[in-house]
């Protein structure tokens, strides 16, 4: 930003150069551009379009505040890139030295002391903060953006609720399968404001890349999640997993559906965008002509039609999982009590800094006001993890018959009302029950299965039914 605000002193005296001597500005190479590394992003622009120029149309001068806007990095980079810019005919004209004119050997000496200067004033910062960050990482200090979830206290990283709670919840949410973009809608729904080291409040703008950093980030992973809960979303999500926008259309049997080429269909919409229809096609299937396509609302119908024939065995039980391990409630109980701790700590200090003179009686009060409602916030969370840890407990060893849920449930019904995400893992492992489920070319949204069942049936059924 403090760059930024430079940029309209350097635009009015380059205005004001060109008025006093009459030259007109033909173009204006503009923007916060680095150039630690070697010469900056907008002087290879500003090459490239030199270079495309033809000779005559070329301009008389470059003007720049001073010769280092070419780069701090190596000087040998800005020194190559001023030769080039001599060698088009094009003289540069600075604020320090007017114009730079080089025609002679010991011409060259003031533009490479100007870039010299820069790139060592660039090395003496750069070793200045790293010895900074060095001080601060050895102090147990934050270093960079406080993220979402955790507050400063003293410097110190520490969880600050109710948004530790839901970096918590995004955690297991990831580790069952939900995607960058499915997590960014939930939190989007449900996160609250983000504390700011003012004090104040801020709206997050939740998108997946907000996500990605949560999920990855250090200071969240120490501060907030156990080891047990990175491993689990770990294994459900590889480092090379991709975050992919929001698809605009529903596509509730895409990856469950093959045709009998043996590839999965894709979808696919045709037609005016008034008028769009939804398609799944096959894109491998061999021949001329189009792909083979299906309807998706009638290969849709006919998957429901398959919903209505599937039953479970009569002794096939399925028993309740613990959905949350007894170290992610120590987890968050712990994370509770440390931040009751840290709420008498700032309570403590402020009475101190009152005792002192530091704080008028009006700014003691709405400081502890503050402290005393966080602390009430802290409490309840304390209260919600020992009462859901109660009924994680008694819940854990209960068991349900499949047979009797499918009476209860209307499968079709409620595979219509889920989301798609959860549709189309239904849809998969149904697949694996019938031994795959698929579309011929020639009999157009209509759904045939395997003949044959897979071994591990009852394992598959008991998958579906947890889904539904």
């Amino acid at each position: 930003d403090s760059q930024a605000d430079t940029l309209l002193d350097q635009q009015r005296w380059s205005d004001e150069v060109a008025a006093a001597n009459k030259w007109p500005i033909t173009r204006t190479f503009q923007g916060v551009s680095s150039g630690a590394k070697g010469t900056r992003e907008l002087l290879t622009e500003l090459l490239a379009e030199l270079r495309t120029t033809p000779k005559a149309d070329r301009p008389a001068r470059i003007l720049m505040i001073r010769l280092d806007r070419t780069g701090r990095g190596i000087a040998i980079d800005s020194l190559a890139a001023i030769a080039e810019i001599r060698k088009l005919g094009v003289m540069i004209h600075t604020r320090e030295d007017g114009d730079v004119r080089i025609e002679r050997a010991a011409d060259t000496l003031v533009p490479f002391m100007r870039i010299l200067t820069g790139a060592l004033e660039n090395e003496a910062r750069s070793d200045k903060w790293k010895a900074v960050h060095a001080r601060r990482r050895a102090a147990g200090l934050h270093l960079g953006l406080v993220p979402f979830g955790v507050v400063l206290v003293d410097g110190r990283a520490v969880p600050y609720e109710p948004e530790a709670a839901v970096v918590r919840e995004i955690f297991e949410k990831a580790a069952s399968g939900w995607g960058y973009t499915r997590l960014a809608r939930w939190a989007k729904e449900r996160a609250p404001t983000k504390r700011q080291s003012d004090g104040s409040d801020r709206r997050m703008s939740w998108a997946p890349s907000t996500i990605k950093s949560i999920l990855w980030g250090k200071t969240v992973r120490s501060v907030l999640i156990d080891d047990d809960q990175i491993r689990r979303m770990e294994a459900a999500r590889q480092l090379d997993f991709r975050a992919r926008a929001p698809k605009r259309w529903p596509w509730p049997l895409q990856g469950a559906v093959h045709c009998t080429c043996g590839k999965l269909l894709s979808g696919h919409c045709s037609g005016e965008s008034k008028y769009r229809t939804r398609y799944y096609i096959c894109r491998w299937h061999g021949g001329k002509g189009s792909y083979p396509s299906h309807r998706a609302d009638d290969l849709e119908d006919s998957f429901r039609d398959l919903l209505k024939r599937l039953a479970a065995k009569p002794g096939l039980v399925l028993k309740s999982d613990v959905k949350i391990s007894s170290g992610t409630f120590q987890a968050r109980e712990a994370a509770a009590r440390k931040h009751l701790e840290t709420l008498d700590h700032r309570r403590r200090k402020a009475c101190e800094l009152a005792e002192d003179g530091a704080l008028s009686g009006p700014q003691l009060r709405e400081r502890l006001d503050e402290i005393d409602a966080d602390r009430s916030a802290a409490r309840q969370e304390l209260e919600r993890v020992r009462r859901e840890r109660a009924e994680n407990t008694r819940y854990a060893n209960q068991s349900t018959s499949l047979r009797a849920t499918l009476k209860k449930i209307n499968p079709p019904k409620v595979w219509s009302k889920a989301p798609v995400e959860l549709q189309q893992q239904i849809a998969r492992v149904v697949a694996d029950i019938l031994g795959g489920l698929y579309a011929a070319p020639a009999r157009r949204g209509e759904l045939e299965y395997g003949a044959k069942l897979r071994k591990s049936e009852d394992e598959i059924t008991k998958k579906w039914i947890s889904l539904i």
